[in-house]
């Protein structure tokens, strides 16, 4: 069997003053089957916790461990809904027009949109980056893991969650050729 070309995951609609692309968030159904169920007892968990605090001839653990392992259990709950929530409706918007590029998130909590000015920016390519980096393992890299990146300043901003590079320098391609950026970036393939 042939398999087909793969067309990618971000909308392009062109515009005569700009370009947007709408990049929904990668599903990795196995994981977020796994999520789900991992939710149901969650829940469970939380019940029956819950239950130690109402109930006033407590007689199992003290109400200070309970009470930061109920603190755990909910951050734990909620970083995963955020990851739910996400993978099942999210989606990177990104415009690039009118002197600025901006990033924003739909379906991410707690985030805002972040404009750049086209002209500061330099050295655009398209970089996979592995799972786990020694020198950038915090939370945010983890997540933040754009497949286009370009210097902003003393900064490197990423874009472009989870795409192939394929995809991505086509999507450089495209703000080349409608001169939105420059050159040639530095370390491209």
């Amino acid at each position: 069997m042939i398999e087909q070309p793969f067309s990618g995951r971000a909308n392009i609609t062109d515009n005569i003053s700009e370009i947007e692309l709408i990049i929904p968030a990668k599903k990795n159904y196995s994981l977020i089957s796994i999520m789900i169920l991992w939710l149901f007892g969650w829940v469970f968990g939380a019940i029956m916790a819950g239950k130690t605090f109402i109930n006033p001839e407590h007689s199992g653990p003290p109400i200070l461990f309970m009470t930061i392992w109920m603190t755990g259990w909910t951050l734990g709950g909620l970083g995963v809904i955020y990851f739910l929530v996400w993978s099942l409706f999210g989606k990177e918007i990104i415009t690039i027009g009118n002197g600025l590029l901006t990033i924003s998130k739909k379906g991410a909590m707690f985030s805002k949109a972040k404009s750049y000015e086209l002209g500061f920016i330099s050295n655009m390519l398209a970089k996979e980056l592995p799972l786990y980096s020694q020198s950038r393992n915090t939370l945010m890299s983890i997540l933040n893991r754009g497949t286009i990146c370009f210097e902003y300043g003393m900064k490197t901003i990423r874009f472009g969650d989870a795409l192939d590079e394929a995809e991505a320098r086509h999507i450089i391609e495209l703000l080349r050729t409608r001169k939105f950026i420059h050159g040639v970036p530095m370390g491209s393939k």
